[in-house]
């Protein structure tokens, strides 16, 4: 904060703030929704500033908001392939039909860029598992177990996806 007062004019600042204290702080996190309310307008049409915008909302479960942020960003950079992926996760929670279609076309596109496959692969499977949609969740689960960057709740995703669709080859995973 103190930086950010000393250099009012350097929005990065702003943003490390705001970072720094969504990292600290809880909910509803006031210092920093301060921190982003404090980057002048004109300044709030970047990229970054959205996606500290989005992760306020998100740390607020405010799904709505995080994509307004993030539907922004896409304006700004649509060729962003981070936003693009951020913003069609979000859609996954939508109520509108087309949208859930749309994003979750948008992560399967995603699928063959290296950098974004696993974070595609968990958000896929995730969303088919809430969906009930336990066989293609299966499949993006099975994929997401075989990369070396798969994490421990990567597992617990697989487990619980076979568990739920009373898989066979749940005692051998055990």
């Amino acid at each position: 904060r103190k930086i950010a007062e000393m250099e009012p004019a350097i929005i990065e600042n702003r943003l490390a703030w705001a970072r720094a204290a969504l990292d600290v702080e809880s909910f509803p996190f006031p210092m920093a929704a301060e921190a982003l309310e404090s980057v002048k307008e004109a300044d709030r049409q970047r990229v970054d500033y959205q996606f500290g915008a989005t992760m306020l909302a998100l740390k607020r479960k405010d799904y709505p908001q995080a994509e307004i942020h993030l539907t922004e960003a896409a304006k700004l950079e649509p060729q962003n392939e981070l936003v693009q992926l951020n913003l069609a996760t979000i859609r996954l929670r939508s109520r509108d039909r087309k949208a859930v279609e749309t994003a979750q076309t948008k992560l399967e596109s995603l699928l063959s860029h290296p950098t974004y496959k696993l974070i595609a692969l968990r958000s896929l499977a995730g969303f088919l598992l809430e969906s009930k949609k336990l066989d293609q969740a299966q499949v993006f689960s099975t994929e997401l177990q075989a990369l070396p960057r798969a994490e421990f709740a990567d597992k617990l995703l697989h487990l619980t996806i076979l568990f739920e669709s009373k898989n066979a080859e749940l005692p051998a995973y055990l």
